[in-house]
């Protein structure tokens, strides 16, 4: 969580009156100063246990809130007025945004929802359609959460304004399937208060970089979350790409297209055309050809160190390059595009209790129409 500019005197004056809870058992002797390995004045210490006990909180889950907002060893002389501060700005609750699929009916008002949430929890909010990539990028850098409503579509085109601010990020399923998504609609309310109370985990999923090289020497790049895709236009007419790893070549396919997935998107377009479906946590990168012609080969697992190149050499007609399914760029003969991981992952929040990734895929399978 981020750091909270300082409290002004109102705040200060709220925080004091907050209502009293029920003392909570006395923790074991020492539990707190095993817990911290800072060197704190035992009164400091005993002030923390104070406050945490009178306001009904476990004293060590206050420290380590302290901690991560930014208590260090700089604070050995911190006085009790000073930790009331810091207590203070804790309690003002965690900035959220809420980044919404404008064609869904639904979206609204479960964005409503999220900003009653945080009216009552004295959270600042803020929330964006999916499709405006600039506040999303401006206003998520400095969020302590964006909360994704909308599909797997609504959370690709989020995940690539987020790009690499590393903001925690949270999928409410609007959609049909929503691998992607770790809370229903029914849920947000808990699970917003599930992420105040930190009672979560971040999982890490790998991002990758596809890097296109034109014909005329010029190079753009795009980061993709599930995958990029060579495929044919809108002739059917297979395409002829060659793929090389690390320099090796591996095959020349003949097919629809030819993809390099993510492990998050091993449940799209890759698993669609028989690939193998990996842990999300993995850093891996699958190459999976599309209804390919004669070819042995049809799903390559490759290191997250590897470089991909993919080589357009021949198509009848036009070939294009879909990045996450969700941007479409032209591809002309003699194009290559290299596929290689991103150092900064997307950092996905699951609330306690999430369904787990294995029981998910089960879940969610039994919803495909077959």
């Amino acid at each position: 969580m981020k750091r909270k500019s300082p409290p002004t005197a109102e705040q200060l004056s709220a925080f004091e009156e907050l209502p009293v809870a029920e003392p909570l058992p006395a923790p074991a002797p020492d539990t707190m100063r095993q817990i911290v390995s800072l060197r704190m004045p035992d009164a400091l210490l005993d002030r923390v246990e104070e406050v945490a006990r009178s306001r009904g909180v476990s004293p060590s889950s206050l420290m380590r809130a302290l901690i991560a907002a930014g208590l260090d060893r700089s604070y050995a002389a911190i006085t009790p007025d000073e930790l009331a501060a810091e207590l203070a700005a804790l309690r003002r609750g965690v900035d959220v945004g809420f980044v919404h699929n404008p064609t869904n009916p639904d979206a609204r008002a479960v964005l409503e929802r999220g900003r009653t949430w945080c009216q009552a929890h004295a959270s600042d909010a803020w929330d964006a359609s999916s499709d405006d990539a600039g506040q999303i990028r401006s206003a998520g850098a400095d969020s302590d959460l964006v909360c994704v409503l909308g599909g797997d579509g609504t959370f690709l085109r989020a995940a690539r304004a987020i790009g690499d601010s590393r903001v925690p990020t949270l999928g409410v399923n609007l959609g049909r399937i929503g691998f992607l998504s770790k809370v229903e609609p029914a849920e947000l309310e808990h699970a917003l208060d599930q992420v105040a109370a930190g009672d979560y985990t971040v999982e890490e999923r790998l991002r990758i970089a596809a890097t296109l090289q034109r014909a005329d020497g010029t190079t753009e790049t795009h980061a993709c979350l599930n995958d990029v895709v060579v495929a044919r236009g809108q002739r059917v007419r297979m395409i002829q790409v060659a793929v090389d790893v690390s320099g090796d070549h591996l095959a020349t396919y003949v097919a629809d297209a030819v993809l390099v997935a993510t492990p998050t998107g091993s449940t799209a377009y890759s698993f669609s055309a028989g690939g193998s479906i990996l842990d999300p946590r993995l850093r891996n990168m699958i190459i999976t050809p599309v209804a390919a012609y004669l070819s042995p080969l049809h799903s390559v697992v490759a290191g997250e160190d590897q470089v991909v190149r993919m080589t357009l050499r021949h198509a009848v007609a036009e070939a294009v390059i879909s990045i996450d399914g969700q941007w479409d760029l032209p591809m002309a003969i003699g194009e290559t595009i290299e596929v290689s991981a991103l150092p900064v992952p997307l950092r996905i929040v699951q609330p306690a209790g999430s369904t787990p990734f294995y029981a998910l895929l089960r879940s969610k399978a039994s919803l495909l129409p077959y």
